[in-house]
């Protein structure tokens, strides 16, 4: 991923390839409800001819500006029976700056 892309207005940014390279490398694939291994994965858009999936972030309702402690998320869908998972976007972010590295268990995980 490019590292134009880490950031848009203060919201974490990442690659969709980058985000289907996490959930295959770092999440289980089969659906803790039905059991389906089909997952759509939601609120992505073209940046710079670029698909990246962006997080929700938390708004201040009566102004519209973000609130400083939002979290940005990546969501997905199960196709099959449409149950939602979230994963935090920073991390995924984080994840590819450091390279994609496997995970290795230790005692502060």
């Amino acid at each position: 991923m490019s590292e134009k892309f880490s950031f848009q207005n203060g919201t974490p940014v990442a690659a969709y390839e980058d985000i289907v390279d996490f959930f295959r490398k770092r999440t289980t694939s089969v659906c803790p409800v039905c059991g389906f291994s089909g997952w759509n994965i939601l609120a992505t858009n073209q940046v710079n001819d670029t698909n990246v999936a962006m997080g929700i972030v938390m708004l201040d309702v009566e102004t519209g500006v973000p609130l400083a402690q939002a979290a940005s998320y990546v969501l997905a869908h199960c196709k099959k029976c449409a149950f939602m998972r979230m994963h935090h976007l920073l991390t995924i972010s984080n994840w590819v700056k450091e390279g994609k590295p496997d995970f290795v268990e230790d005692e502060n995980s």
